[in-house]
């Protein structure tokens, strides 16, 4: 979320830093809501074109926030940010997963030697 932007869009778009924290919740909010449904997806499919997609959605999405004429299009945007950013544990942890020996899957996820 592009918060080194709120100042300027609660100057320019006339809302309090509460509810540019909106857009920050609406984010998290999506991301938690859909992380299990894509987790599935990612099972199904396969990790990677969800993890390509998801993160270009979400760079996009941020990267329009830049050019947002209202508060309103900054609303939709964070949602489909979190739509984007949703994809990311599900398929980092399915491709981590596949690529480490089973032997060792334990300790290559708790980050010990």
């Amino acid at each position: 979320m592009p918060a080194p932007l709120f100042p300027i869009w609660r100057e320019e778009f006339g809302v309090s830093y509460a509810a540019l924290g909106l857009s920050v919740a609406l984010m998290s909010g999506v991301t938690a809501l859909l992380q299990t449904p894509v987790g599935f997806l990612v099972d199904r499919h396969g990790a990677r074109p969800y993890l390509i997609g998801g993160t270009l959605l979400m760079t996009l999405s941020i990267s329009a926030m830049a050019f947002a004429p209202s508060y309103w299009v900054i609303l939709g945007l964070a949602m489909l940010s979190g739509i984007g950013n949703s994809v990311i544990h599900p398929a980092d942890y399915a491709i981590l997963a596949g690529s480490i020996n089973k032997a060792r899957m334990g300790r290559a996820f708790a980050g010990t030697r």
